[in-house]
């Protein structure tokens, strides 16, 4: 997941950010889901690299690329508010589409915490075969 194509983006989240995927409540206190790999919590700009998206692309079609396509931007102070679809290919050939919506926290030019809400159930399903 370290393309050429992220690099531009990876450069723009501090050393220290802390990334939260998964239903409301005290995200800030979970670690991962047993269940679902992609829901939990990752400190670190190497940590949410190396494995909150390594872990999404394993579950991908080796060779795919994950489209976003944003639908929705709001700004307030150091608060962004982005809503988004994503759509992939999900390993063994299933598509995978689903809408997120995320508050990043921005501090001098650069993330350094992103709250993320989307269909985990969705996700379970499509990217790792859960029923």
């Amino acid at each position: 997941m370290r393309s050429s194509g992220c690099r531009s983006w990876l450069s723009q989240i501090t050393d220290h950010a802390y990334r939260g995927v998964g239903p409301p409540g005290r995200l800030g206190r979970r670690r991962r889901h047993p269940h679902l790999p992609l829901s939990g919590t990752w400190r670190g700009r190497d940590t949410i690299v190396d494995d909150f998206l390594g872990t999404v692309g394993t579950a991908l079609e080796p060779g795919s690329k994950v489209a976003l396509e944003v639908t929705n931007v709001l700004t307030v102070g150091d608060q962004v508010i982005a809503e988004w679809t994503s759509r992939a290919t999900a390993r063994g050939g299933a598509a995978y589409y689903n809408r997120n919506i995320a508050i990043f926290t921005v501090r001098d030019g650069k993330v350094a915490a992103v709250r993320e809400y989307t269909d985990t159930q969705h996700a379970a399903h499509v990217l790792f075969g859960q029923q």
